[in-house]
């Protein structure tokens, strides 16, 4: 229902979408192709094909974990950035939840807490990208 609006009135409309949904707690059936969109307003997917349930779950756990023939690019957002040894620790907000990436210390640079990324879906698994 948002798609055909312009992205500063999306971003607005999913903000006041979320303060209702917060407020009065309604179910709601959102029917959606933009995976961030899925992300930022879903609790429950349910993905459907063809008329038939494909697979359901939080949003979190269908987009982390699909097939190596889909590869999809999802925003976050760098939350902290956590020295470890050899490899560091990026969380990034993706939708509500947090997730933990392990990145190299000698791409450390090139992050910033703040930072909007991409996770590009390959072969099951995902990767930070700066876009």
């Amino acid at each position: 229902p948002l798609s055909a609006i312009d992205q500063k009135m999306r971003i607005k409309l999913q903000g006041y979408l979320l303060k209702v949904q917060e407020r009065f707690k309604p179910t709601t059936i959102l029917v959606s192709h933009d995976v961030n969109e899925v992300i930022k307003l879903s609790d429950w997917v349910i993905n459907i094909e063809n008329g038939q349930t494909i697979r359901s779950g939080t949003a979190i756990d269908l987009f982390t974990h699909q097939s190596s023939s889909e590869n999809p690019i999802i925003e976050a957002e760098i939350l902290k950035i956590i020295k470890n040894g050899p490899n560091s620790i990026c969380q990034v907000l993706l939708g509500n939840s947090i997730i933990d990436f392990p990145i190299q210390n000698k791409l450390l640079s090139k992050f910033q807490i703040g930072q909007k990324v991409r996770l590009v879906g390959k072969n099951g698994k995902f990767e930070l990208d700066l876009g």
